[in-house]
């Protein structure tokens, strides 16, 4: 029930189910794709520096004692993005090689190269730069809420609390990232006062084929 559902701080012990409801919803709302080989590695580039770097920023909807939701950011998204580069991604990986066979792995079959192949697309076409979005809007954020828990107004509750808690952190603006054609997000964020800032070029792999598509991101001012 809407009622029974409180929005908290996370907790070190939280980090279990925060990365399970990442990977279950990473796709528009549904699992992450099947044609990556290692469950692992995404919970891992979707959550650890979230978890391990930045906790204070992370905010958990919790029903009867379990985690179904979750916002999750930064209030210095350029000190996010050296963290990741230079300790959560080499992390990460090498994570993933310690534990896989890497010469039998089906990283590097035909989707494995599509999807890396996509994002190294993307960011020749300056897709990833988020240089002058963050001056204005420093701080980012990302949402996730299990199947069975949406609709119970469970966005605007965390979205919310992640706001207030910006505010008292001094953050004058906020960004999210949303593709464009995830229609239910934007809609989301629009109802709550973001606005549509800049458009940038993404490139998807679409288990075939690379298809040229955009992102949209949303920003909204804090005050």
């Amino acid at each position: 029930m809407e009622n029974d559902i409180i929005i908290r701080p996370y907790r070190p012990e939280d980090r279990g189910a925060v990365r399970e409801i990442a990977y279950e919803t990473s796709v528009f709302g549904s699992p992450g794709t099947p044609d990556f080989p290692d469950r692992e590695i995404m919970e891992d580039f979707l959550t650890r520096y979230y978890t391990d770097e930045e906790p204070d920023s992370l905010w958990i909807a919790e029903s009867g004692g379990e985690a179904v939701g979750y916002v999750a950011g930064s209030k210095d998204t350029g000190r996010y993005q050296d963290i990741v580069s230079y300790k959560k991604l080499p992390e990460a990986v090498f994570s993933f090689i310690s534990r896989v066979d890497i010469f039998n792995v089906d990283i590097f079959n035909k989707d494995g190269w599509g999807i890396l192949f996509a994002k190294f697309l993307t960011w020749l076409k300056g897709g990833l730069d988020r240089g002058e979005i963050i001056k204005k809007y420093p701080a980012h954020l990302h949402i996730s809420i299990k199947n069975g828990f949406r609709g119970k107004q469970l966005g605007k509750r965390l979205i919310s609390k992640f706001l207030e808690y910006l505010k008292s952190e001094g953050v004058p603006g906020v960004h999210a990232v949303v593709h464009h054609d995830n229609l239910a997000a934007r809609k989301f964020f629009e109802s709550m006062g973001f606005h549509p800032e800049h458009s940038p070029p993404a490139v998807l792999y679409d288990g075939n084929s690379l298809q040229t598509n955009s992102m949209i991101i949303y920003a909204k001012e804090i005050k």
